[in-house]
């Protein structure tokens, strides 16, 4: 349950600490109807946090690297494939791959709602502009629920290797 509770949003902290001042409050000044509603504000963060560690949603994702070896200053391209097994529903999910400064900006991407019968594709590209081999990844998940009260983040693939070689340079004479 701890392991759940640490996975709380700063929303879910908050409405945490609402429902336990009310609760307070309530007692203070005798009122029945308050302490029912700080019992449902301070449950609902806590069932949230129970249910989205209990159901452990399963979301595997593919890496492809096109093409795995490509020229410095040439065009490269990752695609990555997402889905889940399950029925039930994600809430918001934010995707970030770990790419090195050599190849470009680190990609971000936000699925709203990741289907449960069809695959995601999601693309983005490269330019190296070092030589050498270059390491992809992590691709990490934050997996938010739909009232965004609790977070969870997964790594869903490791590293994957590009290799980098040198730019061809036609020769004169």
């Amino acid at each position: 349950m701890l392991r759940a509770l640490s996975g709380l949003t700063t929303r879910g902290r908050c409405l945490l600490a609402a429902g336990i001042a009310a609760a307070v409050c309530s007692f203070v000044l005798n009122e029945r109807d308050l302490l029912r509603v700080a019992v449902f504000v301070v449950a609902l963060p806590l069932l949230v946090a129970a249910f989205i560690s209990a159901t452990r949603l399963r979301i595997g994702a593919t890496r492809t690297l096109r093409p795995q070896r490509v020229a410095v200053g040439g065009n490269g391209e990752v695609q990555l494939e997402l889905w889940r097994s399950g029925r039930l529903p994600a809430g918001e999910i934010l995707l970030e791959d770990g790419v090195p400064y050599a190849l470009g900006s680190r990609p971000r991407f936000v699925v709203e709602r990741l289907p449960h019968d069809r695959r995601v594709a999601l693309r983005y590209p490269l330019q190296p502009v070092l030589r050498g081999i270059q390491q992809v990844g992590p691709l990490r998940a934050t997996i938010t629920d739909p009232f965004g009260l609790c977070e969870f983040e997964r790594e869903l693939i490791g590293h994957s290797r590009l290799v980098v070689v040198p730019r061809v340079v036609p020769l004169w004479g």
